[in-house]
C-alpha cells in the first residue's frame, strides 16, 4: 500500500475586500503596485498612466482608486470596508492635504469604469 498525500483543497482567489484590507498600510493608504492592481484586475501600467495631476503621488492615486472601487463595485459589502475607507479619507485629508477628496474619488471611479471594461 503506497502512501498518498492528502488532496489539498483548491485555493480560492481572495475576495477584493479582504485583499484591500490586507494591503492597506497602517497609515490608511494603499501603495500603487502589482498587489493593489490585483484588487481591480487591471494592469499596473494602466493604473499608473491614468493618474491625474491632482493626485500628487502614487499613494494618493492608489488610495482613491481603492476607495472608488469599493464604493462602486463592492457596495453590497459596505459594512466590511467602510472603516477602511474612513481611515483612507482621513489620511488623504489630514496627511496629504487633499482639499476635495470626493472629486478625486469620482475621477478615480470614472477611470476604473474605463479600465475595467477593457
Amino acid at each position: 500500500m503506497a502512501f498518498r498525500e492528502p488532496k489539498r483543497p483548491a485555493e480560492h482567489p481572495k475576495d477584493e475586500v479582504v485583499l484591500a484590507a490586507e494591503l492597506q498600510e497602517f497609515g490608511g493608504y494603499w501603495n500603487l503596485n502589482e498587489k493593489t492592481a490585483k484588487i481591480f484586475k487591471v494592469d499596473l501600467a494602466k493604473l499608473t498612466s491614468s493618474k491625474p495631476s491632482e493626485a500628487k503621488d502614487d499613494k494618493v492615486w492608489a488610495t482613491v482608486l481603492v476607495i472608488a472601487y469599493l464604493r462602486a463595485y463592492m457596495a453590497s459589502k459596505r459594512d466590511e470596508w467602510e472603516m477602511l475607507t474612513e481611515k483612507a479619507i482621513d489620511w488623504l485629508k489630514n496627511d496629504q492635504g487633499c482639499s476635495d477628496v470626493e472629486a478625486l474619488i469620482q475621477k478615480a471611479e470614472r477611470e476604473l469604469e474605463k479600465l475595467i471594461k477593457k
